[in-house]
């Protein structure tokens, strides 16, 4: 019995939302082919490095034994450490950092006293989520808790009321703290767009519903497997989908005998976005592989 369950956590429930197969497919992808699991993209290091990175400054600022320190001396210190980081990554990390900043001082100016939590967990358990999720940023301010997740990519993830992984953090968030009020921040730094939800108890309720329902469908026996760019931008099992695979050959297909109908040109370009990843992915495993053959047979080469 393939195990599915680490493949359904709260960065994943927009896409299995989508895609109820996906954590199926994925964990059976891993189990035939483990490389799989190590692949990932020179941006998506980079947005590795940029989170670890703003995670560190926060805490040089807020986490000092010596007390708070000055945030414009450590934001001009910030630009400095991050040589190792691209210049677009290393701006939509400054941006990151100095939100949360803002936000600290927000509620300084009410009178509050915050506390800054960098990189918490919190248990999925209310959402039936058992290995749950860590949130970039929870600030404690009185009955209000905050909640900010960082975003260093190019890839618009919209408004933070419509983003699922971001209320699935509100829902955890709500079950360890039992705030008054709650936020969502998204802050997707390289887009230089910072957007905010409030939850009260009801949204909550609400929110839980809609992630045990979209846990639930990716747990089935017989999950749907359904193709779209949203579902298939990240995921490792996109080389061996079938489902996937057919929806590009058939679109390829159409193509050849209808042409571009202007109406079809929407469902087209989705089509050919996903073609695209399926191609950038086989290119990746083929140089893992690649790769590896060169490291078995420099093995077997005597020194």
């Amino acid at each position: 019995m393939i195990d599915r369950l680490p493949y359904v956590r709260p960065s994943s429930l927009s896409a299995l939302e989508l895609c109820p197969g996906r954590a199926l497919m994925e964990a059976r992808a891993i189990a035939l082919v483990p490389v799989l699991a190590d692949l990932e993209s020179a941006p998506a290091r980079q947005g590795t490095l940029g989170h670890a990175m703003a995670a560190q400054f926060l805490a040089f600022i807020y986490h000092s034994p010596a007390g708070k320190r000055d945030p414009a001396e450590c934001l001009a210190r910030l630009d400095y450490a991050m040589h190792d980081l691209e210049p677009w990554t290393k701006d939509a990390t400054r941006r990151c950092v100095a939100y949360v900043v803002a936000v600290m001082d927000r509620e300084e100016a009410r009178g509050v006293h915050p506390v800054l939590q960098i990189e918490m967990h919190l248990s999925g358990k209310g959402i039936a989520i058992g290995r749950g999720g860590t949130a970039d940023i929870v600030i404690i301010a009185g009955d209000l808790v905050v909640v900010i997740d960082f975003k260093l990519g190019f890839l618009d993830q919209g408004h933070a009321a419509d983003h699922l992984q971001l209320g699935a953090y509100a829902c955890m968030a709500w079950d360890k703290y039992a705030p008054r009020t709650l936020e969502i921040h998204l802050a997707q730094g390289r887009l230089r767009d910072f957007t905010c939800a409030t939850f009260n108890e009801r949204a909550i309720e609400a929110t839980r519903l809609r992630c045990k329902r979209v846990v639930r469908d990716a747990v089935a026996d017989l999950p749907e497997l359904k193709s779209a760019i949203d579902a298939c931008r990240y995921c490792k099992s996109l080389v061996i989908c079938t489902t996937t695979r057919k929806r590009i050959m058939d679109a390829s297909h159409s193509l050849a005998l209808f042409g571009a109908d202007p109406k079809d040109r929407v469902k087209l370009a989705e089509d050919m976005a996903i073609a695209k990843r399926f191609i950038e992915e086989g290119t990746k495993l083929q140089k893992a592989w690649q790769a590896e053959a060169r490291e078995q047979e420099a093995e077997r080469v005597p020194a």
